[in-house]
């Protein structure tokens, strides 16, 4: 589970570059956005505002009358119109990354998780064991047109829809030269930029790299959406096993690849699988709670910003 929280990237452009001429701002999905590109048509510029408006309507889990929640209460879904395809799509591009430390079916358990509420409380144990019983993206059967959910499933998309809004918004500014920010999940199209991870223990930066001309990033961290209980940090990134916070050793961990869906989906996975994986065509960014950076060797132009930390190398094969 990855709902959205405060963006983990800051950008940061490099030295001589104009300022973009046109910037779309709006917030979708529980998260803000930013768009700079060239001057477009007023067409496609409505264009690409009416998409982002209507995500809620689609991916949002937390709106009660979106496509996935409906899909969530009755448990079938024929796809019958736009928004309902694009719902069955983003499961179909999915479901093949989900195992046992990634699964879209969480939402069972992460909506018994408040992390935004004053009075601090964690979920029964009695609820925890019976809901995880309906928690297994096995659970989630799609054919043809159709999704199905089995036991008493439901699904949630937290992880992947900012990614996904990403490259979609990408696709409509082809040929552009432009950079996407959806919640802080990141794609640049048409020139490199400057781009960073935010430090765990302050506001500054962590460190800076470069973002390379069609490259996508996404961080998974457990130091912005969380709350300290009796002494013990409990963070968003749930264990579809346990139905508490993954046991881990990272702060965080940044993956760069082409597709922005999958930096999302992979920043979650590998921040909750606790090792030192490389995918492939990708580069990461590990921190560590012993105040460790580890970088794949592949990544551009690194700059460590703050000298609490130490770096590492992870070569590549």
């Amino acid at each position: 589970m990855k709902r959205i929280f405060p963006i983990l990237l800051c950008v940061l452009f490099l030295a001589g570059c104009k300022p973009q001429e046109t910037v779309i701002l709006g917030f979708s999905m529980d998260a803000s956005y930013r768009i700079e590109t060239e001057n477009l048509p007023e067409e496609q510029e409505s264009e690409i505002k009416n998409y982002l408006y209507n995500i809620d309507t689609v991916l949002n889990v937390y709106q009660e009358d979106s496509v996935i929640s409906k899909l969530n209460q009755t448990k079938l879904l024929t796809v019958s119109n736009s928004d309902e395809e694009m719902l069955f799509n983003v499961l179909q591009n999915t479901l093949p990354y989900c195992n046992e430390t990634f699964d879209v079916s969480i939402r069972p358990i992460s909506k018994l998780w408040d992390f935004k509420s004053e009075s601090l409380a964690l979920p029964t144990e009695a609820d925890l064991s019976e809901n995880l019983s309906s928690v297994g993206y096995q659970n989630v059967q799609i054919s043809d047109d159709t999704i199905q959910l089995l036991n008493d499933a439901e699904i949630e998309l937290g992880a992947v829809a900012k990614g996904y809004v990403c490259d979609q918004v990408a696709k409509m500014l082809a040929g552009k030269v432009a950079l996407i920010d959806i919640g802080g999940t990141l794609k640049t199209i048409g020139k490199d930029i400057t781009a960073g991870v935010k430090s765990p223990d302050h506001d500054g930066l962590l460190c800076s790299f470069t973002l390379s001309d069609g490259k996508a990033v996404s961080t998974s961290g457990s130091y912005e959406r969380s709350f300290i209980l009796d002494g013990k940090l409990y963070h968003h990134i749930l264990d579809p096993k346990t139905g508490y916070p993954v046991e881990t050793d990272f702060v965080s961990a940044t993956v760069i690849c082409d597709s922005a869906m999958e930096a999302d989906i992979l920043s979650t996975t590998l921040f909750s699988e606790n090792s030192f994986q490389i995918p492939k065509n990708s580069d990461v960014i590990y921190v560590t709670k012993d105040n460790l950076v580890y970088i794949s060797s592949g990544i551009k132009n690194f700059k460590l910003l703050n000298q609490a930390y130490q770096v590492n190398t992870i070569p590549k094969e």
